[in-house]
């Protein structure tokens, strides 16, 4: 007789030695077992902190004893290495059954190993048949005139396969919610997987009302094969109570670039620091502002550490690997200064919380990370704008989702608990409604909208798969990636021999600026530097951009800038 889920669970739980077990995923992985042979997509909602990721170890778990196959799907480096390292402390794995796969990690190429831990980008490209082993080679025998692949199709069916035979686990979903791209990636791939009996399992704490009715709507037609977790505070009163007891204050904060904006943040860690909060985040909606206040602030404080995504991979597992020591003391005392690379699933937490405006679901997943533990009581968080910010987009975000956010915090701030989605009648607390509110108010002004045509296009491929030449014209027509409404670039500057990757529009404004100067590609017997001629080569789209990348071989563009293991890369002629 084959084990239940919850028997996986209950193993899972005798690992972690957790003595007291969360009634609601208890409830969670109750009915999965019961609605796992009949229904396909499984979306679960739970706060943050509140232990989501045992849901993926249990069907870990399964898979490794079952001899099954998983893919988890995470949205962030961080997030990935620190699931995989619960996975392995929950379950003595071999390393042939678990493997990595991501930009620079191969430890699981195709995604082929029984358990896999990737990103969406990666997951993406696998499952249309184009694993990024093969992409250089398959998309170099493209030719533009026909549309059609003249040479190797790699192996497109065993990566089509290594996705659809397997379990799938996407976690923090709500971060596919922002753009259409990648909403509409997201329909695809549940659509495709209903249609061939698949298992998807989708997880978030802060799942706006108007992405619920997106997927509703799409797929009303598979309605019965979807079960909905919902998660309702009565389920779980000590967690309910942990969290209505915290107390912290929220202060709002103007600030203004013509003035020293670092000052007046380092000011407020200061004098927090003298009262006890001494575990700090501060978090950046820029890389170029997490770095000037870093730089500010690296001698002032105990520990103080900086985490965005412009690091080298073997920069960015050291930063993971002092992550993990502060963790464990929880007591030590810390600054770390972060951008969106901290925000969500880290296991890591703060008692002053310090951060820039962004919109409703972000901030509350960087509320995950404050009082995160439930023996923490007290502490402060401060919520900056800046003022000087003009245009349609606040930085990297949708202005009026950030203004929205901001004033319906400003009108209610001193009830607002950012730890619960919402506060039953009756509760005896000091703040009487949660997030949910909050996040369906702002996301009622998002238009939430899916391009059928695209997600019939990209269905499509499937009725032929034979022909590989199909998804590789989709990718360069949506721009190197099924995911990204634009695609990451990748740069390198003297001194550092590993590609990073930034965003294609601060390429193109370094482009414009003349500080693109050579590339590096694979030439007969290695990687060999050429001079680029701009004025010959037309880079201002992100399809052109694409094509040449892979058409050439290209592994980099080295650009003006500096690095260094302390403060990343730092690039010049481009505003961030």
């Amino acid at each position: 007789m084959s084990e239940s889920l919850k028997d996986f669970y209950e193993k899972l739980c005798r690992a972690h030695e957790y003595t007291d077990k969360r009634p609601y995923l208890t409830l969670v992985v109750e009915e999965l077992d019961g609605s796992w042979s009949d229904k396909n997509v499984f979306i679960i909602e739970a706060p943050t902190g509140y232990g989501k990721s045992s849901i993926t170890g249990t069907l870990a778990l399964k898979a490794y004893e079952e001899g099954g196959k998983l893919i988890v799907s995470l949205p962030m480096r961080t997030l990935l290495e620190d699931q995989f390292d619960k996975i392995m402390k929950s379950v003595s794995i071999a390393d042939a059954v678990i493997g990595k796969r991501y930009m620079h990690e191969h430890s699981s190429p195709y995604l082929i190993k029984p358990i896999t831990l990737t990103t969406i980008d990666t997951l993406s490209l696998t499952m249309f048949g184009l694993a990024p082993e093969d992409l250089d080679r398959v998309v170099r025998g493209w030719r533009e005139s026909t549309g059609t692949i003249e040479g190797t199709l790699g192996h497109y069916l065993f990566s089509w396969s290594n996705v659809i035979l397997s379990d799938l686990v996407l976690d923090e979903v709500h971060l596919l919610s922002d753009e259409t791209r990648s909403l509409t990636y997201l329909l695809t791939l549940l659509k495709h997987a209903i249609d061939n009996d698949q298992k998807v399992v989708l997880m978030s704490a802060t799942m706006p009302q108007k992405f619920k009715d997106v997927l509703r709507n799409t797929l009303y037609k598979h309605e019965d094969k979807i079960k909905w977790f919902e998660f309702d505070p009565q389920v779980d009163e000590k967690f309910l109570q942990n969290r209505l007891n915290k107390e912290y204050g929220i202060k709002l904060k103007h600030l203004s670039k013509k003035d020293k904006w670092w000052e007046e943040i380092r000011s407020w860690i200061r004098e927090e620091w003298d009262v006890g909060y001494t575990r700090v985040l501060t978090i950046f909606n820029t890389v170029h502002e997490a770095i000037t206040f870093y730089d500010q602030v690296r001698n002032d404080f105990k520990n103080v550490l900086l985490i965005h995504s412009r690091f080298t991979e073997s920069d960015k597992k050291e930063k993971y690997e002092m992550l993990k020591m502060l963790r464990k003391e929880r007591k030590q005392e810390y600054v770390i200064v972060g951008t969106q690379s901290v925000e969500a699933g880290l296991d890591i937490s703060s008692n002053l919380l310090i951060t820039d405006l962004a919109p409703a679901h972000t901030l509350v997943q960087r509320f995950g990370r404050f009082l995160r533990y439930e023996e923490e009581r007290e502490g402060m968080a401060y919520i900056w704008i800046s003022d000087d910010v003009s245009g349609d987009r606040y930085k990297v975000y949708d202005r009026k989702l950030c203004d929205a956010t901001f004033e319906y915090i400003k009108s209610g701030y001193a009830e607002l608990n950012l730890h619960i989605p919402g506060v039953p009648d009756g509760a005896t607390c000091g703040r009487t409604s949660g997030y949910t509110e909050l996040i369906n108010s702002v996301y009622d002004l998002l238009e939430a909208e899916v391009m059928e045509r695209e997600m019939d296009e990209m269905l499509r491929v499937f009725t032929d798969l034979h022909d590989v030449s199909k998804p590789v014209n989709i990718f360069f027509k949506y721009g190197g990636s099924f995911i990204r409404e634009s695609p990451l670039i990748p740069v390198q500057v003297e001194g550092i021999s590993e590609p990073i990757s930034i965003n294609f529009h601060i390429f193109i404004e370094l482009w414009k600026s003349g500080s693109v100067k050579e590339l590096v590609k694979e030439g007969e017997s290695g990687l060999v530097r050429e001079r680029l001629d701009a004025g010959r080569i037309n880079l201002y789209n992100a399809e052109d951009i694409v094509k040449f990348i892979y058409k050439r071989g290209i592994r980099s563009f080295i650009i003006d800038g500096e690095y260094s293991s302390k403060l990343g890369l730092r690039v010049r002629g481009a505003a961030e």
